[in-house]
């Protein structure tokens, strides 16, 4: 409608009435071209609001599908690819992977892979060994 009014020089006036319990009331609203103008002119020129690409909950949820299947691909660790999980680990966890991690051990635990997710449960312990009895 401000649009229309800018174009054709026009003069827009809105009657809303609203009848309640408690009686009629009734608002009336009178934009003018120029006043339209000026209303388009700052919409325009307001600051957009940042948009955020990807939310990081669903880029967290990727990564984990990810991981996942190429650690679930990887034969029974031992010797060097042990030593290769402990590094990926450590490099998660210092780039803020913790949480990513342990969701990883706990979806590779419960699908038999208990090797993989002692090996990062160890390493988000700081090294420490253990041993994750299941009930």
């Amino acid at each position: 409608m401000a649009k229309a009014s800018e174009k054709t020089g026009s003069t827009i006036r809105l009657r809303k009435t609203t009848t309640t319990a408690t009686g009629t009331e009734t608002i009336d609203v009178e934009v003018t071209s120029h006043q339209a103008k000026q209303a388009r002119t700052r919409a325009k020129n307001r600051p957009k609001p940042a948009q955020i690409v990807s939310p990081p909950a669903l880029k967290v949820f990727a990564h984990h599908d990810e991981l996942v299947s190429r650690m679930r691909a990887l034969p029974q660790a031992s010797g060097d690819l042990e030593a290769g999980i402990r590094v990926m680990v450590q490099a998660t966890v210092v780039n803020g992977g913790r949480y990513l991690l342990e969701q990883v051990a706990r979806t590779l635990q419960s699908e038999g892979r208990g090797d993989i997710a002692t090996i990062i449960r160890q390493e988000l312990k700081g090294g420490q060994t253990f041993v994750q009895v299941d009930k």
